[in-house]
């Protein structure tokens, strides 16, 4: 039911903006028909007159070819959206189901993380201790042997 809504508005939304292009066209080619009267009556005095005017009417065609390969690729974008909505809706359902995997792994490897984690603490603090005692003892073991050699 909501897939239903959704693609109603959906296509409410590109037919709206479907008709606001072809009004757009419609502008384009009343504004094309002028020029090319205005053409038509403005024959040109010099070859630089009508350069210049033949490239005003050549740019003009660029835009309106760029503004209808913008329609045509906004059309192609509805048509794809209209085919993979269901694909897309997969697509979501499958993420969501990995986040929720990866969450689950995460959670586990953390666990695992904080036990050696625990561990190496345990073993860097034993560590410490034995080094302490080995400093004391040579610190002995020198002294011993440093006033054994002086005695000499």
């Amino acid at each position: 039911m909501l897939g239903d809504q959704s693609n109603s508005a959906l296509y409410k939304s590109l037919s709206f903006v479907i008709q606001e292009e072809i009004n757009k066209l419609k502008q384009v080619f009343e504004i094309t028909l002028k020029i090319e009267k205005s053409l038509q009556e403005n024959e040109p005095n010099s070859l630089e007159d009508l350069v210049y005017k033949r490239g005003e009417y050549i740019q003009f065609y660029l835009q309106l070819a760029n503004q209808e390969l913008a329609l045509k690729k906004q059309n192609q974008e509805v048509e794809l959206e209209d085919s993979n909505i269901s694909y897309l809706n997969q697509l979501k359902e499958d993420y969501l189901r990995q986040i929720k995997e990866t969450e689950l792994k995460a959670e586990v490897l953390l666990k695992q993380l904080m036990k050696e984690t625990k561990k190496n603490l345990t073993n860097i603090y034993k560590y410490r201790e034995l080094r302490k005692t080995y400093v004391k003892e040579s610190g002995k073991f020198f002294n011993e042997a440093f006033f054994i050699d002086k005695k000499k």
